[in-house]
């Protein structure tokens, strides 16, 4: 039986994120969405980690659960940090994921950073340092502790980020670089996409929701073969031989994501370029510099025209969320009551959102719903979707072929 997994999201102490975001309510968004294993989430933050503390229980090594068999949902302990620091000149701003393996040492790693950061203003503590002086900090506590660049195409706070980036991922971790061994595609990019980069090649790609709300977690998830502990978890990312294998990522179209394109928000302009033509840097209506997207990014870096021959590059499904689905199929916003009574009766017959999205045949979703939203879930499945890309912060809108 396959395993889903989501690892990046954020608790209740981070910035325009849910109340709702502490573990009890993530377990229960997590069974309804079909996640089996998902992230904490901010586990540096001292008053989020005395959440944890007193609210998980160890069930396997490394990989936690709610204390008094309260959910089916298993945790992995994780945290997102943001690094600003000056490299040759430049600024350079970055995102990464930690995972730790043990709940005891994230008390010491977040007392070990406590002075060099401000951990508890934010659940995503902002360091002023190179992240690779982080990454030896953190690992003298547990060299199990491993780190994943996270959305590594997003124009800012990114591994390749067009404002404050590099351009290959020694170059930014330096002699940190043999302990990175998965990359984050983020939202605006798939395995596809990234397979044109052949220096990513040694690199395993997931994907994550980075979600700020519970109705959020899954948009983007890693499905295993299995996942018995948090060692099998390091070990199948970094593509040891085993029985826990990473099978495939489901994904956002990326053009959904709000940064794929170049364009300028306040302006209304957006443009999907070319890797041949010469690129547009300012917007034709105002004169100000485009947000240089995630497409435009790839094309610099990219040396491949053709990735089909990478063997996983079909590694990935893409869907639209089930509440996307119905708000579109029935004409009115998602958070009407009529789509949520909708969603949860679908998700009550037919098990879970992933199960509906990926698995549950036509006629019981038909039974569940009617068959226009049947229809609509099975034409996402075949890719039957047009989509107006996302640019400069603004999601792309995306219309289900009837």
């Amino acid at each position: 039986m396959a395993i889903i997994a989501d690892f990046h999201i954020h608790s209740k102490f981070s910035i325009a994120t849910s109340p709702l975001m502490i573990p009890k309510y993530i377990s229960q968004y997590a069974e309804i969405k079909g996640v089996d294993i998902v992230g904490t989430g901010d586990f540096l933050h001292p008053k989020y980690l005395e959440i944890l503390e007193n609210k998980l229980i160890e069930s396997a090594d490394g990989i936690y659960t709610l204390k008094n068999g309260r959910g089916k949902t298993l945790f992995v302990l994780t945290t997102e940090i943001c690094n600003i620091f000056r490299h040759n000149g430049k600024t350079k701003k970055i995102h990464t994921l930690m995972f730790s393996p043990s709940l005891k040492d994230c008390k010491k790693m977040s007392k070990s950073l406590e002075n060099l950061g401000k951990i508890g203003s934010d659940g995503r503590p902002i360091f002023s340092m190179h992240i690779k002086e982080i990454m030896k900090r953190i690992m003298d506590i547990n060299n199990e502790v491993f780190f994943v660049p996270a959305h590594i195409w997003t124009p800012w706070y990114s591994l390749f980020g067009s404002f404050s980036g590099f351009d290959s991922p020694e170059e930014c971790f330096e002699d940190m670089s043999e302990y990175i061994f998965a990359l984050e595609t983020g939202l605006s990019s798939d395995p596809a996409m990234n397979r044109k980069v052949s220096k990513l090649d040694r690199y395993t790609l997931i994907s994550n929701s980075d979600a700020h709300s519970p109705m959020a977690i899954g948009r983007e998830a890693n499905v295993f073969s299995s996942l018995k502990n948090f060692n099998s978890l390091k070990n199948s990312l970094k593509g040891k031989k085993g029985n826990d294998k990473l099978l495939y990522t489901i994904e956002f179209y990326p053009q959904e994501g709000k940064y794929f394109a170049d364009g300028h928000r306040k302006c209304n302009f957006s443009i999907v370029p070319k890797k041949k033509e010469k690129e547009k840097k300012r917007c034709p209506r105002c004169g100000k510099t485009l947000t240089q997207g995630v497409l435009n990014r790839i094309h610099k870096l990219s040396d491949r025209s053709h990735v089909e021959d990478y063997p996983d590059v079909v590694n990935s499904k893409h869907l639209v969320p089930l509440d996307d689905i119905i708000s579109k199929v029935v004409g009115i916003g998602k958070k009407s009551k009529t789509v949520r009574e909708i969603y949860n009766k679908l998700v009550r017959e037919l098990k879970s959102e992933f199960n509906i999205l990926l698995d549950a045949k036509r006629n019981d979703i038909k039974e569940a719903a009617d068959e226009s939203i049947a229809e609509a879930i099975i034409n996402v499945r075949k890719g039957k979707v047009k989509i107006t890309p996302g640019y400069d912060g603004v999601f792309g809108k995306i219309d289900i072929l009837r």
